[in-house]
């Protein structure tokens, strides 16, 4: 009974604490964010403001391509468009110099934006001479990007 009666006691007494609450989620995409898929890692520096998004993008696929270039993006609502123009790449392969674009659309849930990144690349065989394109096949594939730190 004694211990029943410290129990309610303790209840009521600690009853006008204030609530312990969670951090708040930041709502933007702002922060460097990494995702992979297969050999392909992906990772973006953006900031956000006023809905519009800037920032960098750095493209690896391992032993194969790597590569880095501006990004801009919008938002709307929690989805997330970002694309990456005239991106510049090394096919490691050949060692040959690329220019492409690559895109990504996802939807953001805190400190993550789940979606599909696409890639499409030309550039010439420095010793054939010959044209040539690296592309993401079939389509964008499927990623989820998680914020690092912000």
């Amino acid at each position: 009974m004694r211990t029943v009666l410290t129990a309610l006691l303790l209840a009521f007494a600690c009853g006008g604490q204030p609530e312990i609450t969670p951090p708040e989620r930041d709502p933007t995409v702002n922060g460097d964010w990494s995702g992979s898929f297969g050999p392909i890692t992906v990772r973006y520096s953006l900031r956000e403001a006023e809905g519009a998004i800037t920032g960098n993008l750095e493209f690896v696929a391992i032993n194969l391509v790597e590569g880095s270039g501006s990004v801009q993006g919008t938002r709307t609502g929690q989805r997330i468009e970002l694309r990456a123009d005239e991106a510049h790449f090394v096919e490691l392969a050949l060692d040959a110099q690329m220019t492409g674009s690559a895109t990504f659309g996802g939807t953001q849930s805190g400190d993550e934006i789940t979606g599909e990144f696409g890639f499409r690349a030309t550039g010439t065989d420095p010793e054939s001479g010959r044209p040539f394109a690296v592309e993401i096949q079939p389509g964008p594939a499927p990623v989820t990007l998680v914020r690092l730190r912000r």
